[in-house]
């Protein structure tokens, strides 16, 4: 009896290590060297000041996920090409209703943590920077007057950006990402109102590499 009881106890050991080996192997294929993917999602954005009120908008474009394991275990840092579409709809300062889109080539570079759930969930928590660069758009007003978003006549507002964003989500079987985040712009687009750019995106990205 007391044999047996040694026999089933080492058993068990060996079992659990396996098992925990098999674990901590899965962590390290949830997050490989490299992944590359297309992304794409909706948004909703806003500007800082009052009178510049949430706008439904869009992004899509490409994505990038780097082991960064080295540093610390189970990070990774994740870059993206974007396409994105933000503005606000409200009355601005004119007093009229009046809505405004524009276009962006946006590149955010985050630094994130992957937690691993089971064999197919990691969940995913990220920030970093990113720099915008608006390439055009229009501010349209109920009454006519619309005007080019940047370098208008009431607005002028700059071409470039820069913030800082804070993403959580998931990825499902190594392919299949969803996010959702807050990206904060630091530039006042105008340099007179100190109004920012504000943005709530999510995204669904597919790693095909």
């Amino acid at each position: 009896m007391k044999k047996l009881l040694i026999s089933l106890v080492c058993a068990l050991t060996l079992v659990t290590g396996a098992t925990a080996q098999s674990k901590l192997d899965k962590i390290k294929e949830s997050l490989p060297p490299f992944k590359l993917g297309a992304q794409a999602g909706f948004n909703v954005s806003w500007l800082s000041q009052s009178g510049f009120n949430s706008h439904a908008g869009f992004n899509f474009g490409a994505t990038a996920m780097f082991d960064a394991g080295d540093l610390i275990k189970d990070t990774y840092v994740r870059g993206s090409f974007l396409v994105n579409r933000i503005g606000y709809d409200g009355h601005g300062f004119t007093g009229v209703k009046e809505t405004g889109n524009a276009w962006y080539l946006e590149i955010p570079v985050r630094y994130g943590y992957g937690y691993l759930l089971n064999n197919d969930w990691t969940l995913l928590g990220e920030t970093g920077p990113y720099i915008a660069i608006g390439t055009g758009g229009t501010v349209k007003r109920d009454i006519g007057l619309d005007e080019d978003y940047f370098g208008g006549d009431v607005y002028d507002f700059d071409r470039f950006d820069f913030g800082w964003g804070f993403h959580v989500g998931a990825l499902y079987d190594q392919h299949h990402q969803v996010m959702l985040g807050w990206d904060f712009g630091f530039v006042d687009l105008n340099n007179k109102q100190n109004i920012k750019n504000r943005n709530f995106m999510i995204s669904y990205a597919y790693y095909f590499l």
